[in-house]
């Protein structure tokens, strides 16, 4: 056994010191894509670096695997058991935005974060009125898809991005059925982060 697979072996639960246990292991991450080889430190058998491994994490069991495990700097999740919508989601996702204090990593300037926000289904209702008052129509729910895009300032380079979106989207077969302004309320964002901020087109 090599140092670094004995270092692998060290850092792993005793359920998963069995014989060819890395190796396995190793075969499964990288049917997941959860291997990204260092050409650097290249070995002849395919072994998961000591690193990857978390002796603190409990063994596989259920819908849980360490292997499928990712780190992120705070995650609530919401959800109605039986499928209802409700604007009461959306509120709670946005309480837990502001129980996650730091919401991101913050640098000198404390209003200056690596992004935040919440997934949602789209609300087509909402959408649906909203396009209306724009000028198209959309088609029945399910049947479009609706793209955030964080666009230059420069209406120049702006005019190219969505350009390149509206060429993409007819190189596909679709149809761009238009493009909406999203409202803003920068007020409690930083001098530094003003000095960059996108524009939010949808």
């Amino acid at each position: 056994m090599s140092e670094r697979q004995a270092a692998a072996s060290e850092t792993m639960p005793d359920d998963r010191r069995k014989p060819g246990a890395l190796k396995r292991i190793a075969a499964a991450a990288a049917a997941s894509a959860q291997v990204f080889p260092d050409p650097a430190n290249s070995f002849p058998d395919p072994v998961m670096p000591s690193s990857y491994f978390d002796p603190s994490l409990p063994p596989a069991q259920g819908l849980f695997d360490p292997l499928h495990g990712k780190d992120s700097c705070g995650v609530g999740f919401i959800a109605d058991m039986y499928n209802r919508k409700s604007h009461a989601i959306v509120e709670q996702g946005l309480q837990i935005l502001i129980n996650l204090d730091h919401r991101g990593a913050v640098g000198a300037d404390p209003k200056l974060g690596d992004g935040c926000g919440i997934l949602v289904q789209i609300p087509h209702r909402f959408f649906a009125a909203e396009c209306a008052a724009l000028g198209f129509a959309l088609p029945d729910e399910r049947l479009y898809g609706i793209g955030q895009f964080f666009l230059p300032r420069d209406k120049s380079a702006r005019a190219d991005v969505e350009a390149a979106v509206a060429k993409a989207v007819d190189d596909e077969g679709l149809v761009l059925l238009g493009w909406r302004d999203v409202p803003v309320d920068n007020s409690d964002l930083g001098g530094a982060v003003k000095a960059v901020e996108p524009v939010m087109r949808q």
